[in-house]
């Protein structure tokens, strides 16, 4: 095939994202496996009728700018045996981002183009700095005579951030058709997230449903990300308006939400047809109720477990009422759980009463664990137990529940420290003081949620190193930071902080009761899941995401991941060989007693 052969038409080009490779952290130290797994996506793609397919290293966290000797050495064993078997053509991407590995890998195994993720940009990446590439490589792609091999290109690529904001996305596509980019490749914020363009474009052609059903496609939870979203990191801030002079990007989180409440009141459909198969959850924050309600889609029956009495998890009591409602949950639960036939059973804590292996006992062919991180982590400092202070996690389960008086300090700088602040205000308190024992640099709240308390008259004390909480304050000690980046405290600046309650919000951990009576279920050093790449753990047929596997992370973040997690189970559920057991009591007899109306026979 002629390099431009694919570039002439509407194609598909699908990715083979190969298992961690030698040098990488996840290695599993069988290529041959690798291979396999290759080999395996290759045909599935084929069969399905794509045009053409992309050899990534997809899986070589944390990725580098650069590959390794092995990690090249693999990857062109993994991309040589799969071009070998393709009957489309191959192209290379040597991820995150080395086009001369994946030139030369090419031309090595006889692929058909390669993907370049920064062309033109200058873009900033955990791994730092990636500089643009397209002299060198031109260069390069002339010195191998490889003038045959199609470079698709990037602009502005995913998972970066420009380092001048001030070019635009249509200067860029420029700039790398000027400099021989055979095609352009244009992504959104994220891999397999809905297009905000077309939602947008089929509201305005009148198309309210068409819409809402795209979103609710992509997101099921789409109700309560387009409030709770951090927008300002995703579409909004993604958006390319902010490049223009009025820096006004389109706020696609309102849109989102009109659309999606909207089409959600319509929602009365009942549940799918039933597949005969059962899958348990146990959780019920934004992962379990993906999990549950893509796997209800799929003709599951779904029960999902939860230790509180309503369903929501973190979102429900972790999130502030004022930022996301009740209502929200409690239509969702209407909408997407009770009409679709998905059972809810509350207060029902996996891991006391109930196991995972009493589970399999009653026929789940597969479990979901998404229980979260419930239980705050203490500071470990004198204090901590005084009727004055909380913990956050708690406070925001239940805010009112607490009286901590109209002053109040709040340890920590992350976004449940800014939730907790920002209820507190609302709960009545005159004066709240978020301490940080580091500088202002270092807060890991977003800048928006940080400009809301600062706006709503939230403190900030920074370099503050709590020792001591006492009934009316708190005692810190002042902190320097060290040519490392690395803060001290001082000894002997020790200042006392009068506050009327405390409310220690530095991070949560997960709960080990369910792992404890779990065999077969491997945790790491934090006391997370252990999972593989598809989510599953070390125990057959329990499949984890969310929190506890991930620490905390944002809603749409959990989303993204158990829609994966969902796939695989799927997947997993399917390829268990058929069983047929025979019920024992099938026959026996049923008690035939005349029905016995209480209500009527109680006298008033």
């Amino acid at each position: 095939m002629a390099k431009l052969d694919l570039l002439e038409k509407k194609s598909i080009i699908g990715m083979i994202h190969t298992l961690a490779l030698p040098g990488t952290m996840d290695y599993c130290g069988d290529m041959t496996k690798v291979i396999d797994r290759a080999l395996a996506d290759l045909h599935a793609m084929q069969n399905a009728g794509v045009d053409a397919v992309i050899v990534e290293n997809f899986c070589d966290h944390p990725a580098g700018t650069k590959l390794e000797p092995e990690q090249m050495a693999a990857l062109t064993a993994v991309a040589t045996v799969v071009a070998r078997e393709a009957t489309i053509p191959v192209g290379i991407d040597a991820a995150f981002c080395d086009p001369m590995a994946s030139l030369a890998i090419a031309v090595a195994v006889g692929a058909t183009f390669i993907r370049v993720p920064v062309f033109v940009d200058t873009v900033v990446t955990s791994d730092g700095i990636v500089k643009p590439c397209a002299r060198e490589l031109q260069r390069y792609r002339k010195l191998l005579g490889a003038e045959n091999i199609a470079l698709l290109c990037d602009i502005q690529t995913k998972h970066t951030f420009m380092l001048s904001s001030a070019i635009s996305i249509e200067e860029s596509a420029l700039m790398a058709t000027e400099c021989g980019a055979d095609a352009l490749i244009i992504t959104g914020a994220h891999t397999g997230s809905a297009s905000p363009l077309e939602t947008i474009r089929l509201l305005k052609d009148n198309h309210l449903d068409d819409a809402g059903r795209m979103l609710f496609e992509n997101n099921p939870l789409t109700t309560v990300c387009s409030l709770v979203c951090n927008h300002e990191n995703q579409c909004e801030g993604h958006c390319i308006r902010n490049r223009m002079p009025s820096h006004d990007p389109v706020h696609f989180s309102i849109i989102e939400d009109y659309i999606s409440t909207t089409y959600a009141n319509k929602m009365t459909s009942g549940p799918a047809p039933k597949n005969g198969m059962k899958a348990a959850v146990v959780g019920s924050g934004p992962a379990g109720l993906t999990v549950a309600v893509l796997l209800a889609r799929w003709g599951y029956d779904v029960t999902i477990f939860d230790a509180r009495d309503k369903i929501g998890g973190v979102m429900r009591y972790g999130i502030p009422n004022y930022r996301l409602p009740d209502s929200v949950l409690d239509d969702f639960q209407y909408r997407h759980l009770e009409l679709k036939g998905i059972h809810v059973r509350p207060n029902t804590a996996i891991g006391k009463t109930i196991t995972i292996d009493d589970l399999f006992r009653d026929g789940y062919k597969s479990v979901f664990i998404g229980a979260g991180l419930w239980k705050a982590n203490a500071m470990h400092i004198k204090g901590e137990t005084l009727g004055n202070a909380a913990f956050g996690i708690d406070y925001l389960a239940n805010s009112k529940a607490f009286q901590l008086g109209d002053d109040i300090a709040v340890i920590g700088v992350g976004n449940s420290a800014m939730d907790c602040a920002r209820t507190a205000i609302r709960n009545g308190a005159r004066h709240v003081t978020c301490y940080a024992r580091r500088d202002e640099e270092c807060i890991s709240a977003s800048e928006h949620e940080v400009r809301y308390a600062k706006l709503e008259g939230v403190g900030f004390r920074f370099c503050k190193a709590p020792v001591e909480i006492r009934e009316n304050g708190i005692i810190c000690r002042d902190t320097v930071k060290g040519e490392d980046g690395k803060f001290t405290q001082i000894e002997g600046s020790e200042t006392f902080y009068p506050h009327t309650g405390v409310i220690v919000s530095v991070s949560q951990g997960s709960e080990s009761n369910l792992v404890k009576t779990t065999t077969g279920i491997e945790t790491n050093q934090k006391g997370l899941l252990t999972v593989s790449e598809d989510g599953s753990t070390t125990r057959e047929g329990v499949f984890a995401g969310g929190d506890a596997v991930m620490g905390a992370r944002t809603v749409v973040e959990a989303v993204a991941v158990a829609k994966k997690v969902a796939e695989s189970m799927d997947a997993y559920m399917k390829s268990l060989p058929a069983e047929e057991v025979a019920d024992p009591y099938a026959n026996i007899p049923v008690f035939q007693t005349p029905t016995s109306d209480v209500l009527a026979k109680q006298e008033i």
